[in-house]
Parts: C-alpha cells; sequence; structure tokens
C-alpha cells in the first residue's frame, strides 16, 4: 500500500540510513547514535528470531542480548525468556520474564513468558496467575485459552482444562491446540 500525501510511507533502511546521515551532517551525533541503536536492536531481534527458527539456541540468545545492550525492551526480555527456557536455562528465563512484566505489565507477550518459565519449573500456581492476568488483558484470544488449559491438564485439573477448551473452541472452533488441549 503506497503512502498518500503528506505521509510517510514504513522506514526502509535506505531512508534510515539517509536520515542518520542527515543527522550527522546536521551535527546531531547523539540523535544519529540513537536512531542507529534502535535499528541495530530490531535487526539483532530479527537474527535472534531467524536464528531460533534454525534450531541455534546459543545465536539467538546471543542476538537477544546483543539487542538489550542497545536498547532494553519488554518484548526482547520476553523473547529472551522463551528462548533461555527452552535451553533449560530456567533461573535466568525467570529473571528476564519478570523484568518484561516489570517494564510492561499489560503485555501479554510478558506475562506469557513469565508463565512458560514458571510451568518449566513446575511452579503451576504462578505460572497459572500470569495466564489469568494474560486471559483478563485479551479474553478472547484462544492461544492464551489453549496454554491456560495445557497448564491446567499437566497439573491435574482436567474438569477445569476441559471447560477452558470449550471456550477456546467456541471462540475458534478449528483450532488445533485447543481440540489437542480437550
Amino acid at each position: 500500500m503506497a503512502a498518500g500525501p503528506g505521509v510517510e510511507g514504513p522506514p526502509t533502511a535506505g531512508r534510515s540510513v539517509q536520515t542518520v546521515s542527515e543527522l550527522i551532517g546536521g551535527g546531531q551525533l547523539d540523535e544519529a547514535a540513537a536512531l542507529l541503536e534502535r535499528h541495530m536492536a530490531r535487526n539483532f531481534n530479527v537474527l535472534a528470531s531467524l536464528r531460533h527458527r534454525l534450531g541455534d539456541l546459543r545465536a539467538a540468545i546471543a542476538a537477544h542480548r546483543a539487542s538489550l545492550d542497545l536498547e532494553e525492551s519488554a518484548a526482547t526480555q520476553a523473547s529472551l525468556a522463551f528462548v533461555l527456557c527452552e535451553a533449560g536455562s530456567l533461573a535466568e528465563a525467570a529473571r528476564h520474564a519478570r523484568r518484561a512484566v516489570e517494564m510492561d505489565g499489560s503485555s501479554p507477550p510478558g506475562l506469557l513468558a513469565a508463565a512458560t518459565v514458571e510451568l518449566g519449573r513446575r511452579r503451576y500456581r504462578e505460572a497459572l496467575e500470569f495466564l489469568r492476568l494474560a486471559e483478563a488483558l485479551r479474553p478472547d484470544d484462544v492461544s492464551i485459552l489453549v496454554q491456560r488449559a495445557a497448564l491446567l491438564r499437566q497439573a491435574d485439573r482436567l474438569e477445569e482444562a476441559a471447560a477452558v477448551c470449550r471456550r477456546a473452541l467456541d471462540l475458534e472452533p478449528d483450532h488445533p491446540g485447543a481440540w489437542r488441549e480437550r
């Protein structure tokens, strides 16, 4: 979709470099450095996501850490917590998940990361509390409901898990995760 008159389109690498060059040329070195750091942090997050998808957890963790060195964000903290949890570093994952929630307690990704970590630590009550908070923010988010149902099932609370699955299937009848957990 093209940008209309007076409306700037999506940022491109070329425009970002031009803006940085303009800032440098105008003597605004601090602003240029800050802009470059924001772009580099985003690029490290993309790299982390790709490395994670390729199964290279060590490289994904390193890229997320590089991003956080440049710009701390709740989303990056949550993403790093998920990867660390998958890598089995639960204590460190818990620290990053907690930081994500501290930075933005109204962000479902941070709450889901915290729930995932607590589930890995077999702390079901704490995991359910994080999922309850996420569900309060997005009551019709089927993925949150499915994760909650899975956790309830693991905690041997089967009737509650079935009720949550029924609600998820009411919202999205073809959701494979809801069918799997029911």
